[in-house]
């Protein structure tokens, strides 16, 4: 009758001190390695999906302009560090809380061209330029420019940061509005 609680003892034992270092370490090296990349992979889609917002933004600007049959402005205007970007539905070139609206955060702002942000040729759109801070669209859904035509290219990235990954919207002369996103250096692809 003494054996079986001494065999009970032997089959009921728990892992040592050493495995379980071993396992933590095996887990700290994993997450070492996976965390880059996911914080990578998070800033990537956050960026390529402010850009889809902003453009469905101003697909509805373009819309609002042809239903009301009068020019729409899309302006943008910096609150508490965050730049929002709105529909002016009044014209009163002020944000007021009943307009549509997209903010983009400290994180995710637009950036200027150049450097590591992909050439535009590859959207299609080889002169388009940095709009001037509003995007006027008149009552056929087209863009009124202030001057010369040419199509509009609104670039997003991280500004503080190392921007692995950017992202875009076109506008061009007749209103067509596209997101695209590409990598730094590399080709825009629409998203």
């Amino acid at each position: 009758m003494t054996k079986k609680p001494a065999n009970r003892a032997r089959t009921a034992r728990g892992f040592s001190v050493v495995e379980l270092v071993v396992v933590l370490c095996i887990i700290l090296v994993l997450s070492a390695i996976a965390i880059p990349s996911l914080q990578s992979s998070m800033r990537t889609y956050r960026i390529g999906s402010a850009a889809s917002s902003f453009s469905a933004l101003l697909q509805r600007a373009r819309f609002e302009a042809i239903r009301r049959n009068t020019p729409i402005t899309v302006r943008t205007q910096v609150v508490a560090g965050d730049t929002v970007v709105y529909i002016d539905l009044k014209g009163n070139n002020a944000f007021d809380p009943t307009d549509p609206a997209v903010t983009q955060t400290s994180d995710i702002q637009f950036v200027a061209g150049g450097g590591s942000v992909p050439d535009p040729s590859t959207t299609g759109y080889p002169a388009a330029v940095s709009p001037p801070g509003s995007i006027t669209f008149g009552v056929r859904g087209t863009v009124n420019y202030p001057g010369a035509q040419t199509d509009y290219i609104s670039y997003l990235g991280n500004p503080a940061g190392p921007n692995l990954f950017y992202g875009a919207v076109t506008v061009s002369q007749m209103g067509q509005i596209k997101a695209w996103t590409a990598p730094a250096g590399g080709g825009w692809h629409v998203r």
